[in-house]
């Protein structure tokens, strides 16, 4: 007789917000350590695990989705991928050596967190005979074995290395975290923008009760280093809006320097950079000065510090582009704007439907990248073209063709190509009185209005004129800003260069999410409690005990062989009536199923038990004294059948370096390093006075080794 299970039903699974999801009882509240609470979100709330696309068919690796919704409606991915380090190209976590996390051993499970600007599922294939790479969201030939637009190869899945995830996170399965990449508005996003997706990050940690999460801040913006430009108008990173705070400082730089920076910079008096030694740039920042204290009325005098310049600068310049786009986005702008748009439409001839030439971002089936590429071959052209001289939309589109193939893209950029701004000049488009053809120019910035130069109609300086004039004035004030922020931005680098530099140092940044504790727990540090024969209290009887287990040594300062250095504590979270002895069995599971080489680990003794000889089969809550003010036990245990020998055993693997800069660093912190032929260790290129636009020599001496024989 042949047996089998009756097949479940399906389980209908719920389209959560991304405004909402890792909110307090949505969907769940997690309480126990990252390692189980995770696979309990996977199990009752993801879709999974997805095996049929082939992005995703990574060697040791299972993805799960969870369906989100934005707040406009639109349907949002949420990838949770389970990679297994052992049967992974990649061992070790280089964020976790470069963070100071370096002894911990190397985790079972790493979990990664994925917003992709795509749909991974359907990334392998976007239509017949092209597929999607993953490292620059270009669509390339399916037959493509090198990406033209990165250079990756495209005939295997760069999923965990793609740079142009909306959002990417990992958290290790003790969870000990990184967040790897964030892409908001600026990166490519259509649907969220850079704060929602970090709100929802932040959540998550949150909710799966994630321990420490790190981010290495490297971002830009209006081609400047955003670090120091949100610090010199908040005083913080801009992750320091969601806790994130000092972790690690290059260079030997400290907490105390980094902090010391911040306010230095931030409350500088703006007379401070009037003192320069250009006389030209000390005039010009003057009127900058003098300009946004007649903008920030009706309280101008109120603006005494760079801080509350560029502050006030930044938030004016959102404005600006928020309202330029809502005027783009706004329906029914004018009658006559619509209807003159409708009759160049259709005298260009094109087949184009007015639901396509107003087709907004959400309808765009190419990637930002392509889009780029495919303005920059038209701009180009019309760069080439004599001066003043109109193109036809055909003889431009023709053109084109040589440099990008699909005429579709070209079709769809030329759509908005009309009283564009890009480096100063404007693209132009008008409908020829005879040919009833549209046709493009470029224009500087000051020119005048097409109409004043060719002698148009006056039928085209109608409602379509005076709303490109705004446009157009809109986005000249939108540059303006952005120019006397690069301005201010070199001026704070000249005057202040130290804390600057300081400041440009620290990119690696930490939030402690104490995933130890309950949202109710509170946030103590350092409770020690000790093991007494008290009862627990009665109002505590039905909540379980939380006790935090440390392998002995934990206790003592850190060495500088990293092989000594013990793994952090893991939770273990029992019901009111265990004993010792289920304490001890836990404990020893916990570490075992969270670390490779601990696969044989065994408890031996736990150092309060023996203390005061207590037996196995005595109830943890009678000797514990658990209450109120003391949410978590902290208990030292030891045991043996660690595999020290194993790769596995720590982040930083088995290779054998040293490094001792002058600068004070003693340990790898993610910059560029080169390693002295003489005595193997390894120095920063820049404190060796090796810029990071030159190569590093093959073969050097460092300063020790460089002094001559007796000299001191």
């Amino acid at each position: 007789m042949v047996q089998y299970r009756p097949q479940k039903r399906a389980r209908v699974q719920e389209q959560h917000s991304v405004a909402t999801l890792g909110q307090p009882g949505c969907p769940a509240d997690f309480e126990g350590p990252f390692r189980s609470n995770i696979r309990s979100f996977l199990h009752d709330f993801a879709r999974g695990p997805v095996c049929t696309a082939p992005a995703l068919c990574l060697p040791g690796v299972r993805a799960w989705t969870l369906p989100l919704r934005s707040e406009t409606g639109a349907p949002i991915s949420l990838y949770i991928l389970e990679e297994t380090p052992s049967f992974s190209p990649a061992l070790h976590c280089d964020r976790c050596r470069v963070l100071g996390w370096a002894h911990h051993p190397v985790c079972r499970k790493r979990y990664h967190f994925i917003i992709g600007s795509v749909e991974l599922e359907d990334s392998a294939g976007v239509g017949k005979g092209r597929k999607l790479c993953l490292g620059c969201s270009c669509v390339i030939p399916a037959s493509t074995k090198t990406c033209p637009g990165c250079g990756s190869d495209a005939t295997k899945s760069k999923v965990l290395e793609a740079r142009t995830h909306l959002l990417h996170g990992l958290i290790h399965a003790n969870g000990y975290g990184h967040l790897l990449r964030v892409n908001g508005r600026e990166g490519g996003s259509h649907t969220l923008s850079g704060r929602e997706i970090m709100d929802l990050w932040d959540r998550l940690c949150i909710m799966l009760r994630a321990r420490k999460v790190s981010v290495m801040d490297v971002s830009k913006k209006y081609n400047l280093e955003f670090r120091l430009l949100h610090a010199i108008a908040h005083g913080h990173c801009w992750y320091g809006r969601w806790g994130y705070s000092f972790a690690r400082g290059s260079f030997n730089i400290s907490s105390a320097q980094y902090t010391n920076a911040l306010r230095e910079i931030e409350s500088a008096p703006l007379k401070k950079f009037t003192n320069s030694e250009h006389a030209d740039r000390e005039q010009k920042f003057s009127q900058i000065v003098a300009m946004y204290r007649h903008l920030s009325k009706p309280s101008p005098a109120a603006m005494t510090t760079v801080g509350q310049l560029v502050r006030f600068m930044m938030e004016l310049l959102s404005k600006l582009r928020k309202e330029a786009i809502s005027r783009q986005t706004k329906p029914g702008t004018g009658a006559s704007a619509l209807v003159s748009e409708k009759a160049a439409t259709s005298s260009a001839g094109a087949g184009q439907s007015l639901a396509d030439a107003n087709a907004g971002p959400g309808a765009c089936r190419w990637p930002a990248k392509r889009l780029e590429q495919a303005q920059d071959a038209l701009l180009s052209i019309l760069r080439a073209s004599e001066k003043a001289t109109w193109l036809s939309r055909q003889m431009l589109r023709e053109n084109a063709r040589s440099h990008i193939g699909d005429t579709g893209l070209l079709d769809f950029v030329l759509k908005g190509f009309v009283d564009k701004t890009v480096n100063r000049e404007i693209v132009r488009r008008r409908v020829n009185a005879r040919t009833r053809m549209l046709e493009y120019r470029l224009e500087g910035v000051d020119g005048r209005s097409d109409d004043d130069r060719e002698g148009g109609p006056k039928a085209e300086r109608g409602a379509v004129g005076a709303v490109a004039e705004q446009r157009q004035q809109q986005k000249l004030q939108s540059d303006d800003v952005v120019r006397h922020l690069a301005l201010v931005y070199d001026a704070v680098q000249e005057s202040m260069a130290d804390e600057a530099q300081i400041l440009l140092d620290v990119k690696q940044l930490m939030k402690d999410y104490e995933g130890e504790f309950t949202r109710e727990g509170g946030h103590g540090h350092g409770y020690q409690c000790e093991l007494t024969t008290t009862r627990a209290h009665a109002d505590d009887e039905q909540q379980p005990l939380r006790v935090l287990c440390y392998l002995a040594g934990e206790d003592r300062a850190p060495s500088d062989d990293k092989n000594t250095r013990p793994p952090p504590p893991e939770l273990v979270v029992l019901p009111r009536h265990a004993t010792i002895g289920d304490l001890k069995q836990c404990a020893e599971k916990a570490f075992r199923d969270v670390y490779l080489s601990f696969e044989k680990f065994q408890l031996v003794s736990i150092a309060e038990v023996l203390k005061l000889q207590l037996d196995d089969g005595q109830k943890l809550s009678s000797v514990a004294g658990l209450g109120s003010a003391q949410p978590l036990l902290l208990l030292h245990i030891e045991g043996t059948g660690i595999d020290e020998s194993s790769a596995a055993r720590h982040e930083a693997g088995t290779e054998d370096w040293v490094v001792n800069c002058r600068c004070g660093t003693q340990d790898d912190d993610g910059e560029r390093m080169a390693e002295c032929g003489s005595c193997q260790i390894w120095h920063h290129t820049r404190c060796l006075g090796i810029l990071d636009s030159q190569p590093v020599p093959q073969r050097f001496a460092c300063h020790t080794c460089s002094r001559p024989a007796g000299s001191g």
